[in-house]
């Protein structure tokens, strides 16, 4: 009875133990949010409008949120967004929180929504959006927006629309000028040539993404227009135009964004300045200037009022169109192709067959040409050769067709295609992480089984306590499993797991353009890391598949989707400061992307941006061609160690430097990711401001009137590239 009374004892003794050691190791987690009131639909309301009626893929989504308080109080709490993704899976993609102050009545708020770099399966994802206040949630519905598949040809354009009142023709009037310039853009009128024979180049209806931006709702910062590929305003909003709208155009168009300007036939000297700062050629007279009656005009010798003018301005280009272009419908589609092909910086000297045989939009998918016989006499993955039996519209159709197949293949796997090719961004690993060798794990694992096989059993068996055995067997096996953990941790163990490249653009004067970030974290352990951000799109890659692909990473070369991903916390404004919170394995790189665009006022902070205004403001073309002098300018502004790259028109480059360094065979690895027969497409993937692709870094600088000068330098974990494009006056 004592016996069984000492063993009850401690068989509850152990359970409370049990019981208090799980609750130390789980501990209750208590959902705010479950403790709150929950308020159904229909107390707030909220109708989300998108700026742009498909979200495109890699950019931020501007939404306008019309919102309708019926509860008679302000309300003032957190509004959070749940992005979802999928009918039965829900993937969840995001969530996003910022505070929100709902004023009785109706109201509207625009703010910027992380969809960059997600892609929907099905087409949709939607936004679960709620109020928090301090002790209820309001429910404020489901909002589905629909996402463009990526292997689609769609372009997003934003229309500046004017104030229109709703009781005259006007309104329809514009709506009809908006059609015409859709259409315009998107080419949907079929071409066909005949000359030897009949070769019909087909034409297909662009997917053309597009949204109405009121002139009350034009945003003041340049960030907010990342999502648009062309930006078209009409000569009255022009006229309009506050001074801060403008300068935050300017910089997205600096930035790469590109601009479809309707020139008003009267302007101020305000307006008229500002006509003249996007262009950024080096002529010392101006373009534009009025008269006493500022009546808009500019030389007619050198631009005709029939034809469009065609700018660069910064890293981006400026159509501008004349009323009475716009009115000579037969003058206008005559020089439309010209208008487009500029815009969609196709090469010039693709751009020039297909104006010599006016062709308009060439065949998306294979048409009569025999490209297995145009294959086996010319590789597209080298040099673009094309043998001289084929006839030129031939040649433009195979290099099409052949751009059109690689195309497919690559985006019908994954976006980041640039990110899955070679090793590029094994470069980006941390200094010091490095895999454990085989060898190591080969020989503990011998020692293992030898000492619990034979070892154990000669051991035992001579001391003759073989009957212990079940003793000792888990305590070898013990003691092995830490001796491993620790000496691989200690084998992978690095003293800073961060290393990033920052890659910023600048001009003739040093003035910042955009800033491109890639930042690779390895966390040593599982952990949720938080990073602030000002006024900077960042994103999370989700896949890393094959980037690490170099020998002796083959146990990291895996594939994590968004299903096995941890989705994202966002902070704060897009458009301002946020934070981003992201869940890290152990041992798992996570590749994060990043893009500036400075305010007008921050173009010249050196503190901000890290950059080096003197040099470039100090260099020119003549030092370029001494290098003497080019060596002597770099050694006065940046350290011993820089590397300077000039890649000229002719595709060759020369290095200032004695050996490459890290930085710069990251960049070259990069650039032999890019395929270069997809930029023989009517449909350029030229970079455009917030479109994380292979172009945001590489750029499509090949032009034959273009000098690229590439500063590389490293400073611990962090790599720089600055770079500056030389323009020749002679045209593309």
């Amino acid at each position: 009875m004592k016996r069984v009374s000492i063993t009850s004892f401690y068989s509850t003794w152990i359970v409370s133990q049990l019981v208090l050691l799980s609750m130390f190791a789980c501990p209750a987690v208590v959902n705010a949010a479950d403790e709150k009131e929950e308020i159904p639909v229909g107390m707030v309301s909220i109708e989300v409008l998108p700026l742009v009626n498909r979200s495109r893929g890699q950019s931020p989504l501007p939404v306008t949120l019309h919102a309708f308080n019926n509860s008679k109080q302000i309300l003032t709490g957190d509004l959070v967004i749940e992005a979802t993704e999928g009918i039965e899976s829900r993937i969840k993609l995001f969530t996003f929180r910022t505070s929100a102050t709902f004023v009785e009545g109706e109201q509207r708020t625009r703010m910027v929504l992380p969809l960059q770099l997600y892609r929907a399966n099905t087409g949709q994802v939607d936004l679960q959006m709620y109020l928090e206040t301090n002790d209820k949630r309001f429910d404020l519905d489901t909002h589905p927006v629909q996402v463009p598949n990526y292997n689609s040809q769609f372009f997003s354009i934003g229309f500046c629309k004017p104030k229109l009142n709703q009781f005259t023709g006007e309104e329809e009037q514009h709506r009809l000028r908006q059609v015409q310039v859709e259409d315009w853009l998107s080419y949907k009128e079929p071409i066909q040539l005949n000359e030897d024979q009949e070769i019909f180049f087909r034409s297909s209806i662009q997917q053309t993404v597009f949204s109405e931006l009121d002139e009350d709702t034009l945003p003041e910062r340049p960030i907010d227009y990342t999502s648009f590929d062309i930006l078209v305003m009409w000569e009255k909003v022009y006229q309009d135009l506050s001074q801060n709208e403008f300068e935050a155009i300017l910089q997205w168009v600096r930035a790469g964004g590109n601009l479809l300007l309707y020139l008003p036939e009267s302007v101020d000297d305000q307006h008229l300045h500002n006509l003249n700062t996007l262009d950024s050629s080096n002529s010392e007279a101006p373009l534009f200037y009025n008269d006493i009656e500022k009546q808009l005009s500019w030389d007619d010798a050198s631009t005709p009022s029939t034809s469009p003018i065609l700018r660069h301005c910064g890293l981006g280009r400026v159509a501008m169109l004349t009323s009475e272009l716009a009115g000579d419908q037969e003058q206008f589609n005559q020089n439309k192709l010209e208008t487009y092909l500029f815009l969609w910086r196709v090469r010039k000297n693709i751009a020039d067959l297909l104006l010599d045989k006016e062709i308009f939009q060439l065949p998306p998918s294979p048409g009569q040409l025999p490209v297995d016989q145009f294959n086996s006499t010319s590789s597209h993955r080298q040099s673009g050769f094309i043998p001289d039996q084929f006839k030129s519209e031939e040649k433009i159709q195979a290099q099409m067709q052949l751009a059109y197949r690689q195309d497919q293949h690559i985006t019908s796997h994954i976006p980041e295609y640039w990110l899955q090719q070679n090793n590029a961004w094994s470069t980006l690993l941390p200094d010091g992480f490095q895999m454990v060798p085989p060898s190591f794990v080969m020989g503990v694992m011998i020692a293992y089984l030898i000492l619990v096989g034979p070892g154990e059993y000669w051991l035992l068996g001579k001391f003759k306590i073989r009957k212990w055995t079940w003793l000792s067997f888990p305590i070898i096996t013990l003691v092995f499993t830490f001796f491993t953990v620790g000496s691989i941790n200690a084998y992978m163990q690095i003293e800073d797991p961060i290393r990033a490249i920052l890659v910023t653009d600048v001009d003739e004067q040093g003035e910042v353009l955009r800033q491109t970030s890639f930042e690779c974290v390895l966390s040593p352990s599982q952990q949720i890391k938080t990073t602030n951000y000002d006024q900077q799109l960042v994103s999370p890659i989700e896949s890393t598949a094959n980037w690490m692909s170099r020998p002796g990473f083959g146990e990291f070369n895996q594939t994590r989707d968004q299903k096995n991903a941890a989705a994202p916390l966002y902070e704060g404004s897009l458009s301002g400061e946020y934070s981003l919170t992201q869940q890290l394995q152990k041992w798992s790189p996570q590749l994060y992307v990043g893009f500036s665009i400075p305010k007008a006022d921050e173009i010249n902070d050196s503190t901000r941006w890290k950059h080096t205004p003197g040099f470039w403001k100090e260099l020119t073309p003549e030092i370029l061609n001494a290098p003497e002098a080019l060596r002597e300018l770099v050694a006065r502004h940046f350290p011993q160690s820089v590397q300077v790259e000039v890649i000229r028109p002719a595709g060759s480059s020369s290095s200032y430097s004695a050996s490459r360094s890290t930085v710069q065979q990251l960049m070259h690895a990069v650039e032999s990711t890019r395929d270069k027969s997809l930029f023989l497409r009517v449909h350029s993937v030229a970079p455009r401001p917030g479109s994380f692709e292979t172009n945001q870094i590489v750029a499509d600088f090949l032009y034959s009137n273009e000098t690229v000068v590439r500063v590389m330098w490293e400073t611990n974990e962090l790599m720089h590239v600055e770079r500056r494009v030389f323009r020749s006056e002679q045209p593309e």
